[in-house]
């Protein structure tokens, strides 16, 4: 396998304040401040994404959530009312991001994955 090369660059223009600022959290971490900035832009871009597919996820288990125990309480012919509505929404909203982190750290599991082992790990209780 070919080592990874590195062929294209970014800048920014700093002042000379924040350039000393940037230069001390690379020397503190023995890095060349090149080195260091590399790692934090290629940090924050992974975060960020891991962010945005977290609340993508959190917001469709939620979903999932309320039509599936919306399901549930018409076919058992369950009357719904504008209190059990809002009940199942605090519900589903509030276990939503718990569940979606959890979802996604199994699926980073690949050998350990499977969505009903993602569903039991997740705690899902109608």
């Amino acid at each position: 396998m070919r080592p990874l090369v590195r062929s294209k660059s970014v800048g920014t223009k700093v002042s000379e304040l924040q350039f000393a600022h940037l230069q001390q959290h690379a020397t503190a971490q023995s890095l060349t401040l090149s080195e260091w900035a590399r790692g934090v832009l290629l940090s924050a871009s992974e975060s960020n994404a891991d962010s945005a597919l977290t609340v993508i996820l959190a917001e469709l288990i939620a979903t999932r959530t309320v039509l599936i125990n919306l399901n549930f309480a018409i076919a058992s012919s369950e009357p719904i009312t504008a209190e059990s509505l809002r009940s199942l929404l605090a519900k589903a909203d509030s276990s939503k991001m718990q569940r979606a982190q959890l979802l996604l750290s199994a699926a980073r599991r690949p050998q350990n994955f499977s969505s009903h082992n993602a569903e039991k790990e997740a705690d899902y209780e109608r």
